[in-house]
């Protein structure tokens, strides 16, 4: 990666700097326990999640020939359970070498962001001091930091509008140029606002992602 002339960074959080696999497989155990449906093996989540098939699909063939009587209410559990948080605060955890990412830009004099449309600032700072990454952020912006910014995991025009404001918060606060910041995440969304505030971004495959 080519940092030269950047002086600042901003990550996304999700699927870039922590690795949420566990808390989506965990979401769906639970639901199926919920409804007395078989729990899939965290390989055959994978092999769905791998496919591309999104949240919906995957209750489908898991629910089978019942799926039409019950999407709604188990999505919405699911949602519900992701939402809190509290699985994701236990057990979603960092990807290797992203502290020694961090403590190397930091090293670098260059600046960190992170940019989450999470609407729970209380809940990511807590998965920040969990990480011990406090040291290394210089500025944070969660979904709740905008009005009306909506539930976590809205439709895509408002995670674009979070993304965008974040963006443009991080780099005021910072005192950082458009031309000195790169982006980074692993989100369509992450991309989409970079480039229309002309920011330099780089995409990450990290884990799958629940779309």
């Amino acid at each position: 990666m080519n940092l030269k002339g950047v002086k600042l960074t901003i990550f996304d959080l999700d699927d870039t700097l922590v690795d949420n696999r566990e808390v989506d497989y965990q979401s769906f155990a639970m639901v199926c326990r919920i409804h007395k449906v078989r729990v899939p093996s965290r390989s055959r989540l994978a092999n769905y999640r791998n496919q591309g098939m999104k949240a919906d699909d995957i209750i489908r063939t898991m629910w089978g020939n019942k799926s039409h009587a019950v999407l709604g209410r188990v999505k919405k559990e699911r949602q519900e359970l992701l939402v809190s948080g509290n699985l994701w605060l236990q057990l979603a955890h960092p990807f290797p070498g992203v502290i020694n990412l961090l403590t190397n830009l930091k090293k670098q004099k260059i600046q960190v962001a992170i940019v989450t449309i999470r609407k729970n600032r209380r809940l990511v700072e807590q998965q920040l001091k969990k990480q011990g990454w406090q040291q290394q952020i210089d500025f944070l912006f969660c979904g709740d930091d905008v009005p009306d910014s909506g539930s976590f995991k809205t439709h895509a025009s408002n995670a674009l509008r979070l993304k965008k404001a974040g963006y443009i918060e991080a780099m005021k606060n910072l005192n950082v140029e458009r031309g000195q910041t790169l982006a980074i995440g692993d989100d369509p969304d992450d991309l989409q606002a970079a480039f229309d505030l002309r920011i330099s971004c780089v995409r990450v495959r990290n884990s799958y992602k629940d779309t």
